[in-house]
């Protein structure tokens, strides 16, 4: 009998040691998949955020709906909306969010003190809400109280707060259902922030409508503009970034650019002077991503790092002080950021690898870090 024991014992911790061998060799993937971020965007104090798994996550500020959860209550970590694995695309406004599904529809949740949630009411809703039937929308962005969107047949769509000529309709009426721009079928991507829009067309053009009070138009005056209005004669803008006053982009070539308000060094210039039309910021030729904010900037270069300007008061350039700054400054020597975001006065971006990292201000849990603590460097968001 002590003979049989001792053999099964023996057997029972081979079994054991090589199942931890074959764990070790061979990991199980999910929880390397349920780590790596997709797309990222932040509102005034939330961020909504796929995974690569399709799956769609939110966190900070909820008091009115806008992280979706079907509840009001803030959220200091990452925290999934249903159990869905099925979206690709997201935009967080001021107080409300909207994304796409990979089936082309279009859902949002969140305020809808305006109408932005383009249902047809102006009723609030705390769960993600289908907007209309449409199953072919491609891109969306949302600025504080509307919303901006592409189909694939390259229409553009707008619905929300007008006051101010945001939905670029040639008038200030607000709409609670989505309405087209035009008759116009090649624009190429849209930037809604505060209450005016950036977007280009497929053959390189920009073009901006909307509030123009900090110049923010690029048009060479600061008055509103209600229709889709071409910015220059250049046909070389590749990716643009409204910020709540200020605009970035970059063109075909890889320089930066930069227009509007920028009495906190918001345009990077070193300057604090308004331009009323794009200046190019630096000399450098490499600039592959962008994102303004409230009165500061970010940007990642084709090599990886990342970079940042302008308000600090909340450590929400990263830089490890709450220093305002006019000039383009580099954060920290890493050199595998992707993707960048900014709410009102933090940051959230995203590294090759899939992680997730935050910093700035964090009274609402809006950095996701499970503190309610600011941070004035890149801290990673664990899963």
């Amino acid at each position: 009998m002590k003979k049989i024991k001792s053999i099964l014992k023996f057997l029972f911790l081979a079994l054991a040691f090589y199942s931890c061998s074959d764990n070790a060799k061979n990991p199980d993937p999910t929880p390397i998949l349920s780590i790596k971020w997709d797309k990222i965007s932040s509102g005034k104090n939330h961020t909504i955020a796929t995974k690569i798994d399709g799956t769609l996550w939110s966190w900070g500020n909820n008091k009115i709906g806008q992280l979706g959860d079907g509840g009001y209550t803030n959220k200091i970590i990452p925290t999934q909306i249903g159990t869905l694995n099925e979206w690709k695309l997201v935009s967080a406004g001021g107080s409300f969010s909207c994304a796409i599904k990979n089936n082309g529809t279009l859902w949002e949740w969140g305020s809808n003190s305006e109408g932005q949630l383009g249902d047809g009411t102006v009723i609030n809703k705390n769960i993600p809400t289908q907007v209309g039937t449409a199953s072919n929308w491609e891109l969306v962005s949302t600025g504080s109280n509307f919303i901006v969107a592409i189909k694939t047949d390259g229409t553009l769509w707008a619905w929300g707060d007008n006051t101010l000529g945001q939905l670029g309709n040639g008038t200030l009426v607000s709409s609670n259902i989505p309405i087209q721009i035009g008759t116009a079928s090649n624009w190429n991507s849209i930037s809604a922030k505060g209450s005016f829009v950036l977007a280009t067309k497929i053959d390189g053009t920009l073009w901006s409508w909307g509030y123009n009070n900090n110049y923010t138009l690029g048009s060479g005056n600061n008055i509103d503009i209600n229709v889709p209005t071409k910015v220059g004669y250049e046909n070389s803008w590749l990716i643009i970034s409204a910020g709540y006053n200020h605009s970035l982009a970059i063109k075909k070539d890889g320089t930066l650019w930069a227009w509007g308000n920028n009495m906190i060094g918001q345009l990077g210039l070193s300057t604090l002077y308004y331009e009323a039309s794009p200046k190019q910021v630096g000399i450098s030729t490499n600039w592959k991503d962008i994102s303004a904010s409230n009165d500061f900037s970010f940007a990642i270069k084709t090599d990886g790092t990342l970079w940042a300007w302008g308000r600090n008061v909340g450590g929400q350039l990263g830089d490890g002080t709450v220093i305002n700054k006019k000039y383009l400054i580099k954060i920290g020597l890493d050199s595998d950021w992707k993707l960048i975001t900014n709410g009102s006065l933090f940051g959230i971006a995203t590294k090759i690898d899939g992680t997730l990292w935050s910093w700035g201000l964090n009274s609402n849990g809006e950095l996701g870090d499970n503190t309610l603590i600011d941070k004035n460097v890149p801290t990673l968001i664990s899963n």
